[in-house]
């Protein structure tokens, strides 16, 4: 016999091209093997099955065969594995890579005053952005390989130009983003609208009308829903924001908010509708939560999501939807121009906390992609300590930017040195929820 039959055939000459920097770490009474360029890894269930995987290192697979004294049932499993992770593989390309997305916040004004609203939105400030302003910033970085621009606020509608701001993205063959709180939209504005944009993001805070309006005023839930219905009918990728109000009903009232995310997804599907959770509280309008405080706010809201909303889809089926993308983890979306109502650029979402870098109307784009680039150097995960030793790195991805590293909160990109290296605490238990997680998913991941 000349080949090794594992769901197909094998030739026996075959030599593994096993990936360098390889680690393997004891985890649960297994090994985990891990590849740590290639984002990528296997799970050996005892010691024969390590004892192989080290042969296939120097020797072809019948090379490796006939010196084996373990069962052959040990090394079809290690040999279905490789094949079926694509453990080999070389060509796996960065997820946060070149992300040509630009973000506009349109206006301050807004037609609410949310509690939680870390933008402090509500009243217009002096000197925002014109639309001649708008659309000179949406040809100059088309100019510069822009594709997607998301426009946010504030809310939008309160811009009675918002029409012509959409038309001249669109003309300028934009993917459009919009995101909004609902209340504003009739009819005829969607009409009009959703055709020339590819997706829309609702806010909803509360499950019904009463809970809702603590957050976000009385008579706005119907609208808000409304809306929802006015673009998915549309055609449009509608998605719904919850941001539960914390406090010490928020946990009796799980079961409500779950009900709710199960009615909307039971409704729309999951085809061209998302249904998205905040996990984690900024500092807003009247809002201030401690670390302690924020990890049980995450921990309730997670349990509203799964299983409530989704039922068991576990964080273990998020981790394997995320990971069959085959793509290294090396950024988040630091680094993607954030330019407020009135021209402050910053490379974070949140534009309030973040020291801006630059201001549009004073710096031409070619500075501030100039800085973009350089930024993006900074917060790389191979520029991150203790990251960048880390067997995990393109795997967990280094975390948000913000939240673990203060730094580049309040960082001034322009004078900084690319040779910094920013660092978080990351502990021993951070690192084995990760083995964890592997373990559990890895059939999930090739079956």
């Amino acid at each position: 016999m000349d080949k090794l039959k594992v769901r197909k055939e094998i030739d026996l000459c075959k030599r593994y091209n096993v990936p360098e920097n390889i680690s393997v770490r004891s985890c649960d009474g297994v090994y985990l093997v891990v590849a740590r360029e290639h984002a990528n890894w296997i799970v050996l269930e005892n010691e024969q099955q390590l004892q192989f995987f080290e042969l296939l290192q120097s020797y072809s697979l019948g090379e490796a065969l006939e010196v084996f004294f373990g069962e052959k049932k040990d090394a079809v499993a290690v040999v279905t594995q490789l094949e079926a992770k694509r453990f080999e593989a070389a060509n796996i390309k960065p997820l946060g890579g070149d992300q040509p997305s630009i973000f506009i916040y349109l206006t301050s004004e807004c037609n609410m005053q949310c509690p939680h609203c870390y933008m402090y939105a509500g009243k217009k400030k002096e000197g925002e952005l014109s639309f001649h302003e708008i659309k000179t910033i949406l040809a100059e970085y088309k100019k510069y390989g822009g594709k997607t621009v998301c426009f946010s606020g504030g809310e939008i509608c309160m811009r009675p130009d918002i029409i012509q701001i959409v038309q001249e993205a669109s003309r300028l063959e934009y993917k459009i983003k919009l995101m909004t709180n609902g209340t504003l939209w009739t009819p005829e504005l969607i009409d009009t609208v959703a055709p020339l944009v590819d997706s829309v993001q609702i806010s909803i805070d509360g499950y019904d009308e009463e809970e809702n309006a603590r957050i976000r005023g009385r008579g706005n839930f119907q609208k808000a829903l409304d809306a929802v219905d006015g673009f998915f009918a549309k055609g449009t990728k509608v998605s719904v924001a919850i941001t539960p109000l914390y406090d010490e009903e928020l946990e009796q009232k799980a079961q409500k908010f779950g009900a709710f995310g199960r009615s909307l997804l039971e409704k729309y599907g999951q085809d061209n509708f998302t249904l998205l959770f905040s996990t984690n509280l900024l500092a807003g309008r009247e809002i201030s939560v401690s670390k302690e405080e924020n990890k049980k706010y995450e921990k309730i809201v997670t349990e509203i999501i799964y299983p409530l909303c989704y039922g068991e889809m576990t964080e273990e089926k998020k981790f394997i939807d995320f990971n069959k993308l085959s793509s290294r983890v090396n950024l988040c979306a630091y680094g993607n121009p954030y330019i407020s109502s009135t021209g402050d650029v910053a490379f974070c979402s949140e534009l309030v906390y973040t020291h801006p870098v630059a201001n549009i109307r004073k710096d031409g784009f070619a500075k501030i992609l100039e800085l973009r680039e350089k930024a993006r150097r900074l917060a790389d995960v191979d520029n991150l300590m203790p990251c960048r030793e880390c067997e995990l790195k393109y795997i967990c991805g280094g975390g948000c930017r913000t939240a673990f590293f203060e730094e580049l909160i309040q960082c001034d990109v322009d004078s900084t040195d690319v040779g910094t290296h920013f660092e978080r605490v990351c502990t021993q238990q951070d690192k084995e929820h990760f083995y964890r997680l592997m373990i559990q998913t890895n059939s999930e991941l090739f079956r």
